[in-house]
């Protein structure tokens, strides 16, 4: 089953405003679900997220820089798993830190 438009944006959301893991993970994430050559080089961390995710789910056109990629279901799959994976640790992290500023 294909992922919708909507849990795309959803899961590139956190990263608007350079918000969610760094780029570091993000290349990590791609590369886990073998589809690091969808992730543009380019870019801030949203439009990168979002971009890669897009081309997993589309494919990504020919241009003078890069080669076409065909649409791959399995690994966009496999990199929104990841994705929500280290998204919900990083938001975990971030209420801990912040509830033992509390405390």
């Amino acid at each position: 089953m294909p992922l919708s438009n909507r849990t795309i944006a959803l899961l590139a959301e956190p990263f608007q405003g350079g918000g969610g893991p760094s780029h570091s993970t993000v290349a990590l994430v791609f590369g886990i679900g073998d589809a690091s050559d969808y992730l543009p080089e380019d870019g801030n961390k949203l439009d990168k997220v979002l971009t890669g995710l897009r081309h997993l789910q589309n494919g990504r056109q020919q241009s003078a820089t890069v080669a076409a990629l065909p649409a791959d279901h399995e690994k966009l799959h496999s990199v929104a798993a990841e994705l929500a994976v280290r998204l919900m640790r990083s938001e975990e992290h971030t209420s801990e830190l912040q509830s033992r500023q509390y405390l």
